[in-house]
């Protein structure tokens, strides 16, 4: 089914406060897949031999961010704390690691093939001031 802003609920099995939320990310997260990756195929083709690129031949997925309003309930399902590194393979622009940083003071560990994006994550980490709790691969 398809969900635009203006119906961010399905119609099925799924249903209640807790299943329009989901959705309404699931539209986010349909929206930056169609930025990201369907309304740049021209420009990405330019990267299909470049190893250290998510859209060359090492990669098994686009680059495609983290819709926003997934981290809240990413963070509070993962339960992290202070105490907690937290790791992630495909990290992209870090923009997850970077929240949960600021939000849960724990540590963070990006792994990424897309050299661009691991720089991407870096910078913003410094500007942020939570350089010392990120580190990037």
């Amino acid at each position: 089914q398809r969900l635009t802003p203006a119906s961010p609920t399905r119609i099925g099995p799924r249903r209640g406060r807790r299943a329009a939320m989901v959705d309404a990310c699931e539209w986010e997260q349909s929206a930056l897949l169609q930025k990201y990756v369907f309304e740049r195929r021209e420009e990405l083709s330019k990267f299909e031999g470049a190893e250290d690129s998510a859209a060359g031949p090492c990669s098994i997925s686009p680059f495609v961010p983290c819709a926003a309003s997934r981290i809240p309930y990413i963070l509070q399902a993962a339960r992290i704390s202070s105490e907690d590194i937290l790791w992630d393979l495909g990290c992209g622009d870090g923009f997850v690691l970077h929240e949960a940083a600021r939000r849960c003071g724990c540590r963070c560990l990006g792994v990424d093939i897309d050299a661009p994006c691991v720089g991407t994550a870096r910078r913003r980490a410094e500007e942020l001031g939570i350089g010392e709790a990120c580190w990037w691969a």
